[in-house]
């Protein structure tokens, strides 16, 4: 799943929610994120200055974004680095 994140940028997204239920595997082992409801482009979220509405999955969000401040691609690298099994 980060070798996938590594090697296709684009477009740049911020999903917001990643947690098991929302990583799928292709017939041909391809990984893909599901569920992009809540997700925001890089741009989107460098310019939101309103305040933040807290969205996402409470047991795989990093604390910035549960907490309402601003977020940005760390947020998915945190819910990537949840070991499994721990919610």
């Amino acid at each position: 799943m980060r070798e996938g994140a590594r090697i296709r940028p684009r477009p740049r997204l911020i999903h917001q929610d990643i947690k098991p239920d929302n990583i799928m595997v292709s017939a041909n082992n391809i990984v893909k994120l599901a569920d992009l409801g809540i997700s925001k482009t890089f741009d989107e979220a460098e310019s939101d200055d309103a305040p933040k509405k807290v969205m996402g999955t409470p047991h795989y969000m990093a604390p910035e974004a549960a907490l309402g401040k601003r977020v940005d691609q760390r947020i998915d690298i945190y819910s990537l680095a949840r070991p499994p099994g721990t919610c």
